[in-house]
């Protein structure tokens, strides 16, 4: 089992997503009081919850599906935490204190606002 979040407008106009087998657990509009250039000050986010075992594949599949520079979707296993990027993922095993700094200095240098750098472990 997989759980995560995606903010709808972090994907590209000409995008479909199919075949991702994703349950929606949850969708919040939010308005955002500080939204990086370029991000929308109002997103649709969707918690989300997945039975598949293959979640490097997912990440692939969301990772053709982002716009950027800026956006992310972040998922995760019993064991693991996905952070994908438009042209990079990183995974690595959750409470990994390095591999999470690593995702978070990649996403400050494709613009993402340190308060947006809040996926959870």
């Amino acid at each position: 089992m997989l759980a995560g979040v995606l903010i709808i407008e972090s994907l590209r106009h000409d995008v479909t997503l199919e075949g991702i087998d994703l349950r929606v657990d949850k969708i919040t509009r939010w308005q955002n009081p500080a939204p990086a250039p370029g991000q929308p000050d109002t997103w649709t986010i969707v918690n989300f919850v997945s039975s598949r075992d293959d979640a490097a594949w997912l990440a692939d599949q969301f990772a053709q599906a982002l716009s950027g520079p800026g956006w992310y979707v972040d998922f995760h296993t019993e064991d693991q935490k996905y952070v994908v990027f438009p042209d990079k993922t990183f995974a690595y095993r959750r409470g990994d204190t390095q591999g999470r700094a690593e995702a978070v200095a990649y996403a400050r240098s494709q613009g993402v606002p340190p308060d947006q750098c809040d996926w959870g472990e």
